[in-house]
């Protein structure tokens, strides 16, 4: 479901070799349709000198507390199963066994026994401020950048372009999930009701139990949003030689795109024409290659009209 990107370290080899292999799984994907080949931008002209998507073909790795989201950003409730004794005794040796893994069985589960005395995890307060530190570590390291994979939907028009005053910015998948300084992980997102929400587990024994729960974290929202049909892209920040999480920079999260990465610019059906003569400007003279299209309203979908 995840396309998760490894991570590349400080080898000029080693980039071409991850890259190379990131860039055919993700082609494959969008080949077989399962992923968009263009995803999509709204924006509005008045918030551009903000936004820079166009003066400074700049996007954002957002922090999840930045996204003013109806709901917790990258975090679901835990599956309370996890809390059954069988459970909690089965990561006490876990824990035991990858702290002591020269020692006999033995030692270890009488390890185990302390290990799980101490576990908090029950305790409902404990699990308050854990949820706390969790949001605090997200924000510390992870970026999100949040598309639509439909530019023509009138309800994104309204929402996020200006009620059709507005434009969209179309970037190609392929090249911006494999920005040098993206990276990350990408997926459609997993819409949920809200009577059945989705859990993950306290704790896990393995790296990629580990990868799927972030993952499953970051890419499962609300399903009252699934009319934004939303694409997303994350990245956790890590150090390039230790592969380890590190805090991101709030300059860091604004990555600078190169021109391939931008397929198309969209006006909205309503753009005053000052607005489209500064985006004409713009275009010519940062991304000449990007072709403009204006539109018009057809049965309640916004449709390309012609290219300028």
């Amino acid at each position: 479901m995840y396309l998760e990107v490894p991570v590349v370290f400080n080898s000029s080899n080693m980039d071409i070799i991850q890259t190379t292999k990131v860039k055919d799984a993700l082609r494959k994907k969008i080949a077989d349709g399962e992923y968009p080949e263009v995803i999509y931008k709204f924006r509005q002209w008045n918030d551009e000198p903000k936004d820079h998507i166009l003066r400074k073909r700049t996007v954002r790795l957002s922090k999840p507390s930045e996204m003013f989201a109806e709901y917790p950003e990258a975090i679901l409730p835990i599956d309370m199963t996890y809390l059954e004794e069988d459970k909690l005794m089965e990561y006490a040796l876990h824990v035991a066994k990858c702290k002591y893994p020269t020692k006999h069985i033995s030692f270890q589960k009488m390890k185990s026994k302390r290990i799980r005395s101490r576990l908090k995890i029950e305790d409902p307060e404990h699990r308050k401020e854990a949820l706390i530190k969790h949001r605090q570590i997200n924000d510390k390291y992870l970026g999100i950048l949040c598309c639509t994979m439909d530019f023509s939907d009138l309800y994104m028009w309204n929402e996020f372009g200006e009620r059709g005053k507005g434009f969209a910015v179309g970037l190609k998948t392929l090249e911006v999930v494999c920005h040098p300084k993206i990276m990350g992980t990408c997926a459609k997102v997993d819409y949920y009701n809200k009577d059945n929400i989705p859990t993950v587990p306290p704790f896990t024994f393995t790296f990629e139990e580990s990868i799927n729960k972030v993952t499953k974290q970051i890419f499962s929202i609300p399903d009252y949003y699934k009319q934004e049909k939303e694409f997303r892209i994350s990245k956790t920040n890590c150090n390039s030689i230790t592969a380890k999480p590190e805090d991101y920079s709030d300059e860091d999260r604004n990555i600078i795109l190169e021109e391939i990465c931008f397929h198309e610019i969209i006006l909205g059906p309503k753009i005053p024409e000052k607005d489209k003569l500064e985006i004409l400007k713009t275009r010519d003279k940062l991304l000449s290659n990007t072709p403009i299209f204006t539109t018009e309203l057809i049965d309640s979908l916004v449709s390309k009209r012609s290219e300028i």
